[in-house]
C-alpha cells in the first residue's frame, strides 16, 4: 500500500545521520554515530557491507549514481573513498585539519567536495588524491 513502510534496515548501533538511495541494484547507504557506514539492498533489507575505518562518528556520505563508489566524512577529520562492490577503502582524501560535515561528488566521481567545520571547502581529485582548499587561500595539488 502506498505510504507504508516497506522495508526496515537494521544493524547500526548508533544514531543514523544520513541515508542515500540509488536505483542501481536497489542500493542504499547509511552513515552512523557507531563509526560505520553500511551498504544495503533496500529491496530485501540485507546489509551488503559494513564499512569500517573511521575513528569518529560519520556525518555524511556521497554515493555515485552507479553505486560503485562512495565518499564518507567523519568527526575524525577524514574523508574516505570506498569501493562499494568490494566493501573496501580505496583512498583517504587528505587535506582536512578539521571535521568534515558534508560531501558531494561530481556525476562521474572524479572530484569530491567536502565542507569542513573550519569554514572551508576542500575539492579533492579522487583519482590523484590532490586537494584544492577553497576559501582558505591554500593550495596543495599533486602531493
Amino acid at each position: 500500500m502506498e505510504g507504508e513502510c516497506e522495508q526496515v534496515l537494521q544493524g547500526h548501533t548508533g544514531r543514523v545521520n544520513s541515508v542515500k538511495l540509488c536505483d542501481v541494484k536497489h542500493t542504499a547507504m547509511t552513515v552512523s554515530d557507531d563509526f560505520t557506514a553500511r551498504v544495503w539492498d533496500w529491496s530485501t533489507g540485507e546489509c551488503r557491507h559494513v564499512l569500517q575505518g573511521h575513528g569518529g562518528w560519520l556525518s555524511d556520505m556521497a554515493l555515485l549514481s552507479n553505486a560503485s563508489r562512495a565518499v564518507t566524512v567523519s568527526g575524525d577529520d577524514l574523508a574516505v573513498l570506498w569501493d562499494l562492490q568490494e566493501g573496501k577503502c580505496c583512498n583517504v582524501l587528505e587535506g582536512h585539519s578539521a571535521q568534515a560535515n558534508s560531501v558531494v561528488l561530481t556525476r562521474r566521481g572524479r572530484y569530491a567536495c567536502t565542507v569542513r567545520s573550519s569554514h572551508c571547502l576542500c575539492l579533492h581529485a579522487t583519482i590523484f588524491s590532490s586537494v584544492l582548499v577553497l576559501g582558505a587561500l591554500a593550495l596543495a595539488i599533486g602531493r
